[in-house]
């Protein structure tokens, strides 16, 4: 049996505990960033729509933002360089990144500019925060220094407040701060807490650090399905891929005895807003993996509102992440793949 790193030996894969630090800071991530909402800014009202242009991370802070908002207009993510044809100069165009850099956000930046749409931006520098200025776009700053995956908070609450300047939203500061208040009990349950190999965020950490991970979401949970799906994968090193209910009923669902057998864990991401159809299938697809002989683990939400319940369950993959990180000797902040194919596919790069 592998033994299990005590706190004192964490360094060792986490030097100077960067990743654990970010990571805890979440909650008080997502407080300073309501309390520091700035008023007084007058925008346009949004007649057609809201297109919000991000990858990795970024692109994360926007789903959760646009899927927990009553939205009175259609809504839509585009993680690619290229704006739908239909997105015009009647809809809002939120561009979102963090270093302000990534190449496809500033595509579709160019091409909202060029369509006439209204442009709001969200960054922590860079380019994008450059031309924002320059043309005198609505922008939020988010606070730099830190990988852009660890910034998500921040990031929903820029995303968000975008969308409040421009009447799409009530105030959500108050389910902000229950988010935040939650998330701290969890971590107090999790990471922090006296035993963390025997908390929940512990126990999936240990059955998915030598293996891979299918996360399963549905309704306000897939986006948290991805979010688990990207942490694994940046912070432990370890394959996870996000299915969701239904449209996984139609195809996916053949392959997972062989999953199954060859040892993968299934996550199912729970939540009390789902159809009676996706709590129904997500009770099959649990029953029916563990006949297999496969490890299953249901995660419901925590709290009152969908902001709430979607970051509870986002912030346990964090934790669960990490300590899968820790329980594999490596070190959760680097990602050097991702860095050297930025570089590859830079312009101008041979």
């Amino acid at each position: 049996m592998m033994s299990l790193p005590d706190r004192a030996q964490w360094t060792g894969s986490d030097p100077g505990l960067r990743m654990l630090s970010w990571i805890e800071g979440m909650p008080a991530q997502l407080m300073k960033a309501a309390a520091e909402w700035p008023a007084g800014f007058q925008a346009p009202p949004i007649t057609r729509g809201v297109v919000a242009a991000a990858m990795g991370g970024s692109a994360m802070a926007a789903e959760v933002a646009l899927g927990t908002i009553a939205a009175r207009v259609p809504t839509i993510v585009v993680r690619t360089g290229t704006l739908p044809a239909w997105v015009d100069e009647g809809w809002l165009c939120i561009a979102c990144s963090y270093s302000g850099n990534t190449r496809e956000t500033l595509a579709c930046y160019n091409q909202a500019t060029e369509r006439a749409c209204t442009i709001a931006t969200v960054s922590a520098g860079g380019v994008l925060a450059e031309q924002a200025a320059a043309r005198g776009d609505v922008h939020r700053i988010l606070a730099p220094g830190q990988p852009p995956r660890t910034a998500v908070g921040q990031a929903v609450v820029g995303v968000l407040w975008i969308l409040w300047v421009h009447g799409l939203t009530e105030d959500p500061r108050e389910a902000i701060r229950s988010a935040a208040a939650g998330m701290g009990l969890q971590w107090a349950q999790g990471v922090g807490a006296a035993a963390p190999w025997e908390t929940e965020a512990g126990r999936i950490a240990g059955a998915v650090k030598a293996t891979y991970t299918l996360v399963v979401g549905s309704g306000i949970t897939r986006p948290a399905a991805l979010r688990w799906s990207q942490q694994l994968n940046e912070n432990a090193k370890i394959p996870c891929f996000p299915l969701e209910v239904p449209e996984m009923l139609h195809n996916h669902v053949e392959g997972l005895e062989a999953a199954a057998r060859t040892g993968a864990v299934l996550v199912l991401l729970a939540d009390r807003g789902q159809t009676f159809g996706e709590s129904a299938a997500m009770d099959y697809l649990a029953t029916m993996y563990a006949s297999f002989g496969g490890a299953v683990f249901v995660v419901g939400t925590r709290g009152e509102s969908e902001l709430e319940r979607i970051f509870s369950l986002m912030y346990l993959g964090d934790q669960v992440s990490y300590l899968a990180s820790l329980l594999r000797g490596m070190d959760p902040t680097p990602v050097e793949r991702i860095g050297h194919l930025k570089k590859v596919l830079a312009p101008g790069s041979p």
